[in-house]
């Protein structure tokens, strides 16, 4: 089990909430995160999300939240402030963000746990970010990246950034390629290999 881990949370086919897994994405497609970071979009894995933590010394997560100025950027560990409001719609890690935190901290050792994000309006149903949304991924992955380098992880820029593999995206045919997860205690979702 690697240390650190990169997840993405949210809801591709609503909206805004989608942003985590979109940035996470981006930052796949421009820059190498060695093989012993954990990098897995998580989708909404509800009362779930805390077993995702077990085994990891820090965890980076991206996600989006309810505020303004719409495109903003968010950073939060427990302990700084209140967690930041989750987006408006119902959504399956709303209400379990908080209980995935107060889990991780009883892990033994506890896990560090940051939330970076992207202030957004109210998502809809549907397929696709609003244009503060997508205007402020570059940023968020740039924040992901700094996090992880901050943790001590050897993250190279990519000389020839590669295609999106955002499958969710309407414009674009359905050609994501997925990895295995690993073993049953990997997390489960669509995985990056740190080489294409």
């Amino acid at each position: 089990m690697s240390r650190l881990a990169l997840f993405a949370l949210g809801n591709v086919l609503q909206g805004d909430d989608g942003v985590g897994p979109f940035a996470l994405d981006f930052l796949m497609s421009r820059w190498v995160v060695p093989d012993d970071v954990t990098v897995c979009d998580l989708g909404t894995p509800g009362i779930g999300l805390g077993e995702h933590f077990l085994g990891f010394e820090r965890v980076v997560l991206l996600d989006a939240f309810r505020g303004e100025p719409a495109g903003g950027l968010a950073r939060w560990e427990p302990g700084t402030s209140a967690l930041p409001p989750p987006t408006g719609m119902r959504h399956s890690h709303d209400s379990c963000l908080g209980d995935a935190l107060a889990m991780a901290a009883l892990n033994d050792p506890p896990t560090r746990v940051v939330v970076l994000g992207v202030h957004v309006a109210e998502p809809t149903f549907g397929i696709g970010l609003s244009r503060a949304a997508r205007l402020a991924v570059p940023a968020l992955a740039e924040q992901a990246v700094d996090e992880l380098i901050g943790a001590g992880v050897a993250v190279a820029r990519r000389p020839e950034p590669l295609p999106l593999r955002v499958w969710w995206r309407s414009e674009e045919p359905l050609t994501r390629r997925s990895t295995p997860a690993g073993p049953a205690s990997a997390a489960p979702g669509r995985t990056w290999p740190t080489a294409l």
